[in-house]
């Protein structure tokens, strides 16, 4: 389909998820109908409290919603 999705719980910036992205990008290119998308975390120090974590991480709604985004 030439679309890429790259999910991670750890931050946006400077991450494996940006690195993979980056990687898709550059040996992929050819392939790509799309840029790759990044879902991951909130770049903030992850919080201790459980409500908090989970407002700061990608949740399962946000990943299909942005799949089903790039599908349409």
């Amino acid at each position: 389909m030439g679309k890429a999705v790259v999910v991670s719980e750890a931050v946006l910036t400077c991450s494996v998820a940006a690195e993979l992205a980056a990687r898709i990008s550059e040996e992929c290119f050819d392939y790509l109908t799309d840029p790759v998308v990044r879902i991951a975390g909130e770049d903030c120090p992850i919080s201790v409290s459980a409500a908090l974590e989970a407002g700061s991480i990608p949740s399962a709604g946000l990943i299909e919603e942005t799949v089903k985004r790039l599908v349409a």
